[in-house]
């Protein structure tokens, strides 16, 4: 019996061939390449002829050792080019510039051949005509093929916008063509001379929000990738924040310092971080800086399982110290720093865990005179506020007497640098803690002063830093995890933040500078203060929540996805801002752009024992908090214990270095 014939639809199988191609091997793909190539040298040949006549040339006799010899040379130059080596689908302008050298090159063999050949009509505008032909049909055919292999693999991804149409942004767009997840709708971007331009079909738009809302809606695009790589600060939190407004959610790709670092790689899309929306810069490193007092040294951390100077350790072992010494109370915390360094640290770098406390003084001498180091990083410390504000005599037995005992272990075993982490909170402090830090820096200067020493003595003072112990991070994090409110102290409470690696990084390129009898303090630059109540707004924001002010919470229609802000008043000791300088007028430049320095001896060293052997250490031992607030008083400049004048020390506008300069806002 006859079976009926199926007749199938061109369209349909001119797919099904294309979908077979696209699946061919490599090798295949490319002896197809040589090929058609081939075919359009001979094929734009007889087109020239035929267009420089104006009629279709028939004698091919004339011109068959010609159509016969250009084609597999041009296939030949095309190859040496690199022509065959990018891959069709990925189209992009270096192809294209490499197709133009070969098209020319095939163009200036013509007058060669028709030398060494028996040609009777060889008329010099077939030259030209030849040349536009075949960059036309070789360009044309590769773009058609990439258009209609990309399109297919787009139709089946996520609708997205690109912020961004510089290279970054081309470069993303090309990676997105390649796989099935995005599908780019559109590119957004502040330069006007691209507006109404395409790239790589896609459409260039300008960036305000009437326009960019239309987009969204328009192409159902839920989320948009910020592809600016080299844009950082407060533009960058700015964008975040516009494109935010309209409901789209906001993602971004690597810095280019994470994507050279081999970090990230350039399609790595992430979620935008706390860093992102408060606009901190990233702070590169002075490498000669950093390697300066580590490497091939014995480098010592006090306080190593800490925030920070579990952050010191992990930048240190990359410099290559001949041996690191982990000192630590908390077993727990030696524990882990040490089992993470163990697992990561380059080969013929010692690490060493040694648990023990600063205020043990035998433990302190013993490790000194067998281990030799000769760089110390001081972090050990009590740093929270209210507790220290409950605890006033251990943190003074810590962070006072704790970095005498180490400073003296350094003197007698003649450290090389001795480096100590301080805070702001240590200029015209409002707190125990804070007058703790800043009689921690005296006893510093005081030994740097003295002439016979010939170690490098420095002090490193600078603000909060995220997602630190106690941190407020953490605890707006866990706060908005149970629903909120987010508790503020004050809607007007500014701090200066910066990340743990840039801290680390800055404290240890700060104590590389140091000269023997050095008593300045290097400060770090901070960037602008940001508000405490800003900061809890873009966490909740980043945890897909909207901010409102508890009072507010009643007037929000969605009120399940709205977390509440609530002001609890300002704590004992706290100040509204906080500064980095006790004088102002005293700061200079450094040999790092993002460092300063500033003379604030301002004590009687001759006095400075004798006032803290009698005042401060006496009350310690005998617990008596009053003679403790009288004697810091007394030795601390600038100290004030009531809440009344805690609040009016710090009304004054807070201040701002200057990246290029030592002016001071």
């Amino acid at each position: 019996m006859h079976k009926p014939s199926i007749r199938i639809p061109f369209q349909f199988s001119l797919a099904y061939l294309l979908n077979n191609l696209s699946n061919t091997g490599r090798t295949k793909k490319q002896l197809l390449s040589f090929a058609l190539d081939g075919a359009l040298v001979a094929l734009c040949l007889w087109g020239a002829y035929s267009l420089r006549l104006s009629r279709p040339y028939d004698d091919l006799a004339d011109i068959a050792w010609l159509m016969l010899l250009l084609p597999p040379l041009t296939v030949f130059v095309f190859a040496g080019l690199g022509v065959y080596r990018w891959v069709v689908r990925t189209s992009s302008a270096r192809m294209f510039e490499q197709l133009f050298k070969g098209v020319l090159v095939s163009s200036l063999m013509l007058p060669v051949l028709f030398m060494l050949l028996p040609v009777r009509f060889a008329p010099r505008s077939v030259f030209v005509i030849y040349a536009a032909l075949l960059l036309i049909s070789t360009i044309s055919y590769r773009s058609l093929w990439a258009r209609w292999h990309n399109g297919k693999v787009q139709a089946a991804g996520k609708p997205v916008a690109i912020y961004g149409a510089g290279s970054a942004g081309r470069q993303l767009l090309n990676l997105f063509n390649l796989g099935r997840d995005y599908h780019p709708e559109f590119f957004i971007d502040d330069n006007p001379a691209l507006w109404g331009t395409r790239i790589s079909g896609v459409r260039v738009y300008r960036p305000d929000n009437a326009t960019l809302r239309a987009l969204l809606k328009k192409y159902a695009v839920e989320e948009v990738i910020l592809a600016m790589p080299s844009v950082k600060g407060q533009p960058y939190a700015d964008i975040i924040a516009r494109v935010e407004s309209l409901g789209a959610q906001v993602r971004t790709m690597p810095s280019i310092s994470e994507i050279v670092s081999g970090h990230s790689a350039l399609d790595e899309i992430r979620e935008v971080n706390l860093e992102d929306l408060l606009g901190r810069e990233p702070v590169m490193p002075d490498i000669a800086l950093l390697e300066r007092n580590i490497t091939g040294k014995v480098v010592l951390v006090t306080g190593a399982g800490g925030s920070i100077g579990s952050e010191l350790c992990r930048q240190i072992v990359l410099h290559r110290p001949r041996h690191l010494l982990l000192f630590e109370q908390s077993e727990p915390a030696l524990y882990q720093i040490h089992q993470e360094l163990s697992a990561s640290s380059p080969a013929g770098v010692r690490v060493t865990p040694v648990l023990g406390s600063v205020l043990d003084f035998n433990r302190i001498k013993l490790v000194f005179e067998r281990q030799r180091p000769q760089t110390v990083y001081h972090a050990a410390a009590y740093k929270h506020v209210p507790m220290v504000e409950d605890n006033p005599f251990e943190a003074i037995k810590t962070n006072v007497l704790g970095t005498r005992r180490i400073l003296q272990a350094c003197q007698r075993n003649a450290v090389e640098s001795f480096t100590l982490i301080s805070t702001d909170k240590a200029v015209r402090p409002t707190n125990v803690m804070g007058a703790s830090k800043r009689l921690a820096e005296m006893l510093v200067q005081t030994l740097a002063a003295n002439a016979g020493d010939p170690g490098r003595y420095a002090i490193v003072r600078f603000g909060n830093v995220l997602g630190s112990s106690g941190s407020v991070v953490p605890l707006f994090t866990r706060q908005i995890q149970n629903g909120g409110p987010v508790t503020v102290t004050h809607p007007d409470m500014t701090r200066y933040f910066m990340t743990i690696p840039e801290a680390a990084s800055l404290v240890m390129q700060a104590g590389a500078m140091a000269q023997p009898g050095d008593v300045e303090v290097f400060l770090l630059d901070m960037g602008e203060p940001v508000r405490i109540l800003d900061m809890a707004k873009a966490l909740i924001r980043l945890h897909g929540y909207v901010p409102v002010l508890n009072r507010q919470i009643e007037q929000v229609g969605a009120a399940e996805m709205a977390i509440p802000i609530a002001f609890t008043g300002m704590r004992k000791g706290e100040k509204l801002y906080e500064e980095l300088l006790v004088d102002k007028a005293s700061a200079r430049a450094t040999e790092h752009t993002r460092i300063f320095k500033s003379s604030e001896k301002d004590y009687d060293s001759r006095q400075f024992y004798v006032l803290l052997e009698e005042g401060v250490l006496r009350s310690v031992f005998s617990e008596d908090k009053k003679l403790l607030l009288q004697s810091l008083k007394r030795l601390v400049p600038g100290f004030t214990h009531d809440e009344t004048l805690a609040v009016a020390a710090s009304a004054d506008k807070p201040q701002t270095l200057s990246p290029v300069g030592t002016e001071i806002t």
